[in-house]
């Protein structure tokens, strides 16, 4: 029981440093909005935000999922993950827990594979975890700034 909390504290810290490193790069969100383009499904910030605190709580209870949920969970995973909003701790709590807590199963249910990058890619559901290519509209939100 001891070494699991040394193993899971080793791989929070591993992820939070990940989080770190891909924060000091340009990713693909403040590029295309800088550019005036849009990605991803539309979504208010309203629904957004329900939509965390709605799988946060569901989480905490380690709670089953069905696919249709581990499609949504994964789209809001990518969505603050190429973000700002990582930086706000009430996003990051979210993305951390998925990762931790439910990337695996989500990549199970979701029958998705290894691609480039190390990214998870569903061709069922033509969803990416994770890094994706320049373009994909299935597999984030995009958030309405002013709702």
């Amino acid at each position: 029981m001891k070494i699991c909390r040394y193993i899971l504290f080793f791989i929070g810290a591993f992820l939070i440093n990940i989080t770190i490193a891909r924060g000091q790069g340009q990713d693909s969100s403040r590029y295309i909005s800088e550019n005036d383009t849009t990605v991803g499904i539309p979504i208010t910030k309203v629904e957004f935000d329900n939509k965390v605190s709605n799988y946060i709580k569901q989480m905490s209870d380690w709670a089953k999922f069905t696919p249709s949920d581990y499609v949504e969970m994964v789209r809001i995973f990518n969505t603050i993950g190429d973000s700002h909003l990582i930086k706000i701790d009430y996003y990051r709590m979210y993305y951390h827990v998925f990762m931790v807590m439910y990337i695996k199963i989500a990549g199970k249910t979701l029958d998705t594979k290894m691609m480039k990058g190390l990214s998870l890619y569903s061709k069922k559901y033509n969803l990416w975890i994770g890094d994706r290519p320049f373009g994909n509209n299935n597999s984030e939100f995009r958030i309405n700034k002013n709702n």
